[in-house]
């Protein structure tokens, strides 16, 4: 009996954190501050969103040796298609270093790849509307990496 709870037990503890991402995803710094309507704007101006909207939240506090810092602001861009929901990233940390993160994920599902590739073609649309409205550089150009899908 023991023995039979240990098994069990493991096998909660070993399959636990096991979540697997499928699909595309890019990131890049942002070297210069931008509008947070801007960029919402940009996403509704691409083609085929039917919806979009901004909610920030407040992420993680980091502890430097200066002391505990102000939180992480996370602004997701969400939007939808006729076909898929999904989100645009902008985290900005406490020195107001901005990431930009973007992408079609999906957790322990594999998604198509009439899927993945549907979803890229908004995903670049978007990327280049920011860039092209908002001023920031380089984000039709992202580098994607692929998990488990096709790039």
């Amino acid at each position: 009996m023991r023995h039979q709870l240990f098994i069990v037990f493991f096998f909660m503890i070993a399959t636990s954190a096991c979540d697997i991402y499928y699909g595309v995803s890019r990131h890049t710094i942002i070297e210069q501050p931008t509008s947070y309507e801007c960029v919402l704007s940009a996403i509704r101006a691409v083609s085929g969103i039917v919806e979009a909207e901004l909610r920030t939240v407040e992420g993680g506090r980091r502890l430097t040796l200066t002391g505990l810092q102000k939180p992480k602001l996370l602004h997701y861009f969400i939007y939808k298609t006729d076909s898929f929901q999904h989100s645009l990233l902008i985290a900005e940390e406490f020195d107001g270093t901005l990431e930009y993160r973007h992408g079609y994920q999906q957790i322990n599902k594999k998604p198509s790849q009439v899927e993945v590739d549907n979803a890229m073609n908004v995903i670049k649309a978007i990327d280049a509307s920011v860039e092209k409205r908002c001023g920031i550089k380089a984000l039709s150009n992202l580098t994607n990496v692929c998990n488990g899908v096709k790039c």
